[in-house]
């Protein structure tokens, strides 16, 4: 009888083990709105407002993540999960203000305002989509950037889709570069395209 249910408790764990593993390696999490198209629509200059018009809702909203230079104790970053309910503005807006810089980098941070929209989550393993969408302190899109997650623990993976201003420059030229396999990409990893 002993022998009995401890072969049916070793057969439930691995039954619900593969499903889990099932699940989390063919989960992207991609809100529904998330399409090739509807990304090469936001640009340079929107308001947040749009974006989450054209986007839906993010995943998480990020803030102060920049270098910490010199830090004996590194001020925390904003890096939570949203949903449809949060208020952007004022999630952000009373974690800025309630920051005192600890270096010089965090101080740049903290008077640059700047905020990032992440629409997919990280995944750890597999081949995943990341987009997120940068935006300056008065909430105005300034980059749009997708990146293909390979998988791997190690060295960088391919950019494919980048809209927004020209870093090296000083006046407000846009670049805009859309990866020759970006298209592939967007369908192979469930980025869906819009008929």
């Amino acid at each position: 009888m002993i022998r009995n249910k401890a072969r049916l408790l070793i057969s439930l764990v691995l039954v619900l083990s593969t499903i889990s593993i099932i699940f989390y390696f063919s989960q992207t999490e991609l809100p529904e709105k998330v399409t090739s198209a509807n990304i090469r629509k936001v640009a340079p200059g929107m308001s947040l407002e749009q974006v989450i018009q054209i986007l839906g809702t993010p995943l998480k909203v990020k803030t102060l993540y920049g270098e910490h230079i010199n830090c004996k104790a590194s001020n925390p970053s904003l890096d939570v999960e949203i949903n449809k309910n949060t208020d952007i503005r004022k999630l952000v807006k009373d974690f800025i203000e309630k920051q005192k810089y600890c270096c010089d980098g965090n101080k740049e941070d903290i008077e640059q305002r700047s905020i990032t929209l992440q629409y997919t989550r990280e995944r750890i393993f597999i081949t995943h989509p990341m987009l997120w969408i940068h935006l300056d302190s008065s909430y105005k899109v300034i980059n749009v950037y997708a990146k293909r997650y390979e998988g791997g623990i190690f060295g960088d993976d391919p950019g494919i889709y980048v809209y927004g201003w020209e870093m090296d420059l000083a006046d407000s030229t846009h670049i805009k570069y859309d990866y020759n396999k970006t298209k592939y990409w967007i369908n192979e990893t469930k980025f869906k395209e819009i008929d």
